[in-house]
């Protein structure tokens, strides 16, 4: 007996012991690279009673070399009736196959057995396959109610346009069920549908719901009127499906606003709209939310700013009511006087995202407030909306005890100074001289921001300022620019006493593209500060290009590990073709990060030549991280023909950590080797 018939025996023999384990054990009798001589008994196993032989059994079958010649016997397995866990293997193994399915699916549809037509039908639902739409489209007539369903509803999920006038006149059969699934399939195909011919079954109470799910999703504004007499259903979940579809026509139906006329004026109507935020579904109060803004009355405010207390409506409620201030903005500001506290202060804040002018002396009055949020969001709001008549008191506002609300004055001031640039820069420069360090610092800021060379000037003249916060916000805000006397400015800053000063200027000076800087940041290398000698390095970089490696090259054993690595940044970024050299020097830094930075580079370069010349220093590395870092790379370069050189570092290491992870590298590089 030869040895694969000995194999099929012995796991004909395995799959018939009533243990779990050997009959799944059986499986692995199954040669892999020749499974065809076992199908026989691998058909057996699809109908184990356990799933994970069904499953192993699945995944063996699936690697037939083949396997789309067997797709008749899998489809077979659909006739057993007595195997629900055969069955069911078939239809997994059908719908994993795809579209070699379909042929033999197709003639399942004209089964004599009603069971097989609803699975073959099923199972084409999952495969998209523009084939199965015609079959599935005459299965609509089966004498089988589950079948004719089953079409129905597998024409939604393969979205078949084509299928909709056929749905259609499918619906005039009086089956309930039916019709249910038609309707479900003609909302997920999602295309215009004659809402006519859709309310011809309005007046089925069983059918209501279903007929308004479907219209939320391909109706159009001639739907309106049946929607909103549903509003008043005695069914709860009749009229909560009526405002779900309601929701979704305001957001695509033409004419919509048009057509909601009702609501707006009918009060029992619009009550039960507000009735439906007692439902227990978040989707319906979402959708009553989103309905409010078309309903723009001093109501629909009242209802909305009571919503924002609630943290899973206040996103929609504040959106509503933003919707409800750029169409008609009399509500919003009428309801100020009945509002305090968060209340007043969500409706602050929707004045200017709604862009209400009329509310400018509302927030003008919060600026008064005792309460540091409601300071800030007027604040903010104002910018949006305020004009000159506002600045003085937004620049008031940056002398504010709360730092949120003197921040949000340097927005709002940029903003409104983007539009009125003249009056905002004259009314702040006058606190240039401001005693406080903190509002000096706040006014070049926004200065900053600003586009102007009498700005220019005055930024210029404050990185001379006496407080170093002053001068740090001078240097940022002339960050960019090119004028000469700025480039004066900023290499005097390079003198500073305070260091984050002289490493701003060493930036900036980096963005000016002015050849009258690389003297100063030459000089700047042998700063005493870490962060000037970097910012100089890479200002150094941007203004040298290539011609920067030898400026920069001596940084490169700087005794600060941030220094090297930048200079090895810097160097990397030029696109040197020598650059291989300067990571070679890094290699000999005493501080390990430098020395795995160096060595990322070179793993980046794609050469393996450099290994040569520092295997043998960094295998032995004295710092552990060194010698670790340096095996990966070369795993990482060389792959499996680095074993011989990881086994001979896992012999000499001693420590245990070093050790652990040397063992997992080789695990790894013999897997490679398979």
């Amino acid at each position: 007996m030869s040895e694969q018939a000995s194999s099929i025996d012995k796991l004909e023999e395995l799959l018939r012991s009533e243990q779990e384990e050997e009959r799944l054990a059986a499986l692995q009798l199954v040669d892999r690279k020749d499974p065809e001589p076992f199908k026989k008994q691998l058909f057996i196993a699809f109908g184990d009673i356990s799933w994970r032989v069904r499953k192993e059994a699945t995944e063996l079958f699936l690697t037939f070399p083949q396997v789309e010649s067997h797709i008749g016997d899998v489809v077979k397995c659909l006739y057993s009736e007595e195997n629900a866990g055969l069955r069911n293997t078939a239809v997994e193994i059908l719908i994993r196959l795809g579209a070699l399915s379909t042929p033999h699916l197709i003639k399942e549809i004209a089964s004599d057995d009603h069971d097989v037509r609803k699975f073959a039908l099923d199972i084409l639902g999952e495969i998209p396959d523009e084939r199965s739409v015609a079959p599935m489209i005459e299965a609509l007539k089966d004498d089988d109610g589950n079948v004719r369903a089953a079409a129905a509803e597998n024409l939604g999920k393969l979205g078949a346009a084509e299928a909709v006038a056929p749905l259609l006149e499918a619906m005039e059969t009086p089956d309930l069920l039916f019709r249910f699934t038609i309707l479900e399939a003609l909302g997920q195909i999602n295309v215009e549908v004659p809402v006519e011919r859709l309310l011809a079954y309005s007046d089925d109470k069983l059918l209501r719901k279903a007929l308004l799910d479907c219209l939320g999703r391909v109706g159009d504004s001639s739907a309106i009127p049946f929607l909103l007499q549903s509003l008043s259903d005695e069914m709860k979940n009749v009229r909560e499906a009526a405002v779900l579809a309601l929701g979704k026509l305001s957001h695509e139906a033409q004419g919509f606003l048009e057509n909601i006329i009702p609501l707006q004026s009918d009060a029992a109507l619009f009550e039960a709209v507000i009735g439906l935020l007692t439902s227990s579904s978040q989707a319906v109060k979402k959708a009553v939310v989103n309905l409010l803004p078309c309903v723009a009355t001093a109501k629909s405010v009242t209802v909305l700013l009571d919503l924002v207390e609630d943290p899973e409506l206040r996103e929609d409620a504040v959106m509503a009511l933003i919707s409800i201030g750029k169409m008609d903005a009399a509500p919003l500001l009428a309801a100020w006087s009945d509002t305090s506290g968060r209340c007043r202060a969500y409706l602050t804040y929707i004045y200017g995202e709604a862009a209400v002018v009329e509310a400018i002396d509302h927030l003008l009055s919060a600026l008064a407030d005792t309460e540091p949020e409601m300071r800030q969001v007027a604040v903010q709001s104002l910018g949006k909306v305020g004009g000159i008549e506002v600045i003085p008191q937004l620049v008031a506002a940056l002398g504010d005890d709360t730092e949120e609300v003197c921040e949000a004055a340097m927005q709002s001031l940029i903003e409104v100074g983007d539009r009125h640039y003249g009056p905002v820069v004259e009314a702040l420069c006058p606190y240039l001289e401001d005693p406080s360090p903190q509002i000096r610092m706040y006014v070049i800021t926004v200065l900053g921001r600003l586009d102007g060379e009498e700005v220019e000037e005055h930024i210029a003249a404050s990185i001379k300022d006496a407080s170093a916060e002053v001068r740090s916000a001078a240097i940022r805000a002339l960050e960019g620019k090119s004028g000469a006397t700025h480039i004066s400015a900023l290499m005097l800053a390079l003198t500073d006493e305070n260091s984050e000063v002289r490493a701003l200027a060493a930036e900036a000076l980096g963005s000016t593209g002015s050849d009258e800087a690389i003297d100063s940041l030459r000089l700047a290398l042998q700063d005493e500060d870490m962060w000037v000698r970097a910012a100089a390095i890479r200002s150094l970089g941007q203004l040298c290009g290539a011609e920067a490696a030898k400026e920069i090259e001596p940084s490169l054993l700087d005794p600060v590990g941030l220094v090297s690595i930048t200079v090895l940044e810097t160097l990397k970024q030029l696109g040197l073709e020598g650059f291989q050299k300067y990571a070679l020097a890094a290699l000999e830094h005493k501080d390990a990060e430098v020395i795995n930075a160096a060595l990322k580079l070179l793993q980046e370069s794609g050469d393996a030549g450099w290994f040569d010349g520092v295997e043998e220093f960094l295998s032995r590395h004295p710092q552990q991280e060194v010698r670790l870092n340096f095996a990966r790379v070369m795993a990482e370069v060389k792959g499996a023909a680095c074993r011989e050189k990881v086994e001979a570092m896992l012999a000499e290491e001693e420590d245990e950590f070093v050790r652990h992870e040397l063992q997992e590298l080789l695990v790894m590089l013999k897997q490679e080797v398979r």
